[in-house]
């Protein structure tokens, strides 16, 4: 019965490792986490599917809207956006005697693909 107990606690154990092993760490800046996966897609141009700033923008708007609704990205605007390591970051904009956050979105510049959405509180 000891036994038992003693190997179901060894085994969670070493399942809480695995599973802090494969999380990025949190001390990570945005940038060492950020790679675009996407490989080159034959429904792609070599120079990949988001080519500009004013795309990335509008394929922001139309996943956000629906989900934080249309009032609240609009405040948010400008947008800041910058290409990193073929990925499109854009965060919204939120004035300093504001409470508040902001949207983080990160888009995949070879194919459009959403990498990752965030909004701060």
């Amino acid at each position: 019965m000891i036994r038992n107990i003693s190997q179901k606690i060894l085994i969670n154990y070493i399942f809480i490792i695995l599973i802090m092993a494969l999380l990025p760490p949190s001390w990570a800046t945005q940038e060492d986490i950020i790679s675009c996966p996407c490989g080159e897609s034959p429904l792609t141009s070599k120079n990949g599917a988001v080519l500009n700033e004013e795309t990335a923008k509008k394929i922001a708007e139309a996943i956000l809207i629906p989900i934080y609704g249309k009032n609240a990205i609009e405040k948010q605007k400008p947008f800041s956006v910058s290409l990193k390591n073929d990925t499109w970051v854009i965060s919204g904009y939120l004035p300093e005697d504001m409470l508040g956050g902001t949207f983080l979105i990160i888009i995949c510049k070879q194919d459009g693909r959403i990498i990752k959405i965030t909004h701060g509180r």
